[in-house]
């Protein structure tokens, strides 16, 4: 299974490190089955992957129902990110050669 990044969240207000929950152990490399759980849907937290960084975005706006979430939450963010792209089909993507 792929490797999609390890936890480390970061504080919306500061960007500075914030502390982990116990159930997001630090450093823990997730793949993209464990991180899918993580959707907003089937449990309350909301997870993005984003170069190798993994995000809690459950308290943001933005990722709310209708918003970025419904597109990028429990998945690998990065070259939908880099590309600007709101396409399901750039989400998920394993490799900078997918773009």
């Amino acid at each position: 299974a792929a490797i999609v990044g390890a936890a480390v969240l970061f504080s919306r207000q500061s960007g500075k490190k914030a502390p982990l929950p116990e159930s997001f152990p630090f450093g823990h490399s997730y793949t993209y089955d464990e991180l899918a759980v993580f959707d907003g849907k089937s449990r309350p937290k909301m997870l993005i992957a984003v170069s190798g960084k993994i995000y809690d975005v459950s308290s943001s706006e933005n990722f709310m129902e209708g918003g970025y979430g419904k597109l990028w939450g429990g998945k690998d963010a990065t070259v939908a990110l880099s590309k600007m792209s709101l396409k399901p089909e750039d989400v998920n993507l394993a490799s900078w050669s997918d773009m």
